[in-house]
């Protein structure tokens, strides 16, 4: 068998490592604080609709750190690295790699526990409730919240202890809700009293009763984050939990290691060819590749802010608002507003210049409905964008007329990509180069999705995709 390797560093020795496992929780905050940068922000929350505006450290995510029996740091001579391989997801051990590598905290199959050390605040005290309830390793959870931080304390604090989360798009209204809870078969769920858009208050509860109405797989809990200042939502008793009640209670709950295949989420597709379809997606090769793409194809440096103006409950939420970012130990911008009417046009400028992003990435949808309100960019030009180097768009088709007005307005390159929710990364990009060197001029990748001489496809592997119970095998290369 033919199998296509992607090699994260230059490895001049290897020896196979058995039976790797990972935590990818651990990974994306746990790491950084234990290498002295709790202090760097990890997540900005800018949300107008609200009018709030907070920044999370690592550090803040932490509470305690307990030596355990057992547990021993991995020095700089004993990195653990990942090799992906296209029909499988392999573990070896590197030797005097330095400490400049980034660690991944793996377990041998011994259960000698490597790295696994430090608690998290919000998320392990999470999971704590999620163990409480039942809820163990391989089981299913539920996820339907609005662009809060809360949701990506819930994705990782499943991933913490191992289950897998199914985040669903807080726009799907009962129906569609109900289709995705029957198929994935949830031992919890968890959801918000409300969402917020800019002239409403959406109201979650109301959506997933009529959902659950029409469901013949019943969660045992849901748990509630009842949030601030948009009034309480009364609870149905013996089933519904109160966030902030079962926090205070909780106690911190450790990482649980989990082999390199094992499911981290379910993500449906929208459906809009038929039934929607779930994607599977292993752990491991997905923290590789996303930890990759910071740099390779993004062009980032650890502690550089990044905005991904997407949602969540999309691929794109998934994979660059929470997962990559938090790995690559970048700053993370989780916006919940629109390009326009939070309160104008001027929304997105106003966002790069305040929390001096570097790189940002939307859609050509987003783009348009700018130029549409302010064609020549008015209240853009107000704000200084001196951090911002980078635009990426992707999610359709980008027409060279929003290509080039982002140009412009913008002043940096802007570099159409392509991927979709069965690739989780970009399956067609441009490779970038390093921060400081000025990009050369790229050509569009074509309507049949053909790379130019510039261009090159990112490495894949194995997908998997669930429907009607079906593993389907995909291929992509």
């Amino acid at each position: 068998m033919v199998c296509d390797f992607l090699l994260i560093n230059d490895i001049v020795k290897k020896l196979q490592f058995v039976g790797g496992e990972l935590n990818i929780c651990y990974n994306a905050v746990d790491h950084h604080v234990e290498n002295g940068r709790g202090d760097q922000i990890a997540i900005i929350y800018d949300s107008p609709v609200t009018n709030t505006k907070e920044k999370i450290t690592y550090k803040e995510l932490l509470e305690q750190k307990d030596e355990g029996k057992g547990t021993r740091k991995i020095t700089d001579t004993h990195v653990l690295y990942w090799i992906v391989v296209f029909s499988d997801i392999t573990v070896y051990r590197m030797g005097k790699l330095g400490a400049d590598k980034r660690l991944l905290g793996l377990r041998s199959r011994s259960g000698e526990i490597l790295n696994m050390n430090v608690l998290l605040v919000q998320v392990s005290k999470l999971a704590d409730v999620m163990i409480k309830y039942g809820v163990k390793k391989g089981d299913r959870v539920v996820i339907y919240m609005p662009m809060i931080p809360q949701t990506v304390y819930c994705m990782l604090a499943c991933a913490r202890i191992g289950a897998i989360h199914s985040l669903i798009f807080g726009g799907f209204a009962s129906k569609e809700l109900s289709v995705r809870i029957d198929h994935a078969k949830p031992k919890l769920i968890v959801t918000a009293s409300f969402g917020v858009e800019p002239k409403r208050k959406v109201e979650y509860i109301s959506l997933l009763e009529a959902a659950l109405a029409r469901v013949q797989s019943k969660p045992d809990k849901v748990l509630v984050y009842q949030r601030p200042n948009l009034g309480y939502v009364p609870l149905t008793k013996g089933r519904d939990l109160d966030w902030e009640e079962e926090l205070a209670k909780a106690q911190c709950s450790k990482c649980v290691s989990v082999p390199s295949d094992h499911p981290l989420y379910i993500l449906y597709t929208s459906g809009t060819t038929g039934l929607p379809k779930g994607v599977v997606r292993p752990t491991g090769g997905y923290a590789v590749m996303l930890n990759w793409t910071m740099s390779a194809v993004y062009g980032l440096r650890p502690g550089e802010v990044w905005w991904a103006a997407s949602d969540l409950g999309w691929v794109v939420g998934h994979s660059y608002i929470c997962y990559g970012p938090l790995l690559h130990g970048n700053t993370t911008v989780l916006y919940e507003g629109k390009p326009v009417g939070t309160p104008d046009a001027g929304a997105y400028f106003r966002v790069l210049a305040e929390h001096e992003v570097a790189a940002f990435f939307t859609s050509p949808t987003a783009i348009r409905a700018i130029r549409q309100q302010d064609p020549e960019a008015a209240l853009g030009k107000q704000y200084s964008l001196k951090r911002f180097r980078m635009m990426f768009v992707a999610g359709e088709h980008c027409d060279v007329d929003t290509l080039e007005w982002s140009k412009r307005v913008f002043k940096v390159p802007v570099l159409d990509h392509w991927w979709q929710t069965v690739t989780e990364i970009q399956f067609w990009s441009y490779r970038n180069q390093e921060p400081e060197v000025e990009m050369k001029e790229m050509k569009q990748i074509s309507s049949k999705v053909q790379a130019t001489g510039l261009g090159y496809q990112v490495p894949q592997w194995t997908q998997f995709m669930l429907f009607k119970d079906v593993y389907i095998l995909s291929r992509l290369r």
